[in-house]
């Protein structure tokens, strides 16, 4: 009986890990570039299509790879999107300063790579780890760009 229940929960492992793979694998394909905030690095997306370089395509990219941040785009004037996430609860209250720190990351640097966006406003509300504010490219300078 203790065999059973090894076995169901070996399956049962197995099958949450493939599919954090396939929602992972297919986020990428609209995310340009592959941003890691702990290593402070920034690298091509070889899964990327420029097909998907708009900001719509890109914002849902984002979406996919944080499901619990929904990100809107409110407009775009001149050099600066304005977006809103109008539950941030989840963002402020439980990713922590390494996961913000991570999402934002992401979010400019990708946005950014569309050559008309320069900078990011985000409206939201205040929280443990994060506030609204502006951010652009120029926050991430000292990541370092990877081949």
């Amino acid at each position: 009986m203790k065999t059973c229940y090894c076995f169901f929960f070996l399956i049962l492992i197995i099958s949450c890990g493939q599919k954090r793979e396939v929602q992972h694998a297919t986020t990428n394909i609209y995310l340009p570039k592959i941003v890691d905030a702990n290593s402070k690095t920034i690298m091509g997306n070889l899964m990327f299509k420029k097909a998907h370089l708009e900001v719509d395509s890109i914002v849902k990219g984002l979406n996919l790879r944080y499901p619990n941040v929904v990100l809107e785009i409110q407009k775009q004037s001149n050099d600066t999107l304005y977006t809103f996430i109008k539950d941030s609860y989840y963002l402020g209250e439980r990713m922590g300063n390494t996961g913000v720190e991570d999402y934002f990351a992401n979010a400019i640097v990708n946005i950014t790579q569309l050559g008309t966006i320069r900078f990011v406003n985000f409206a939201l509300e205040d929280g443990s780890h994060v506030a609204p504010g502006v951010w652009g490219i120029d926050d991430y300078k000292n990541y370092k760009l990877k081949p």
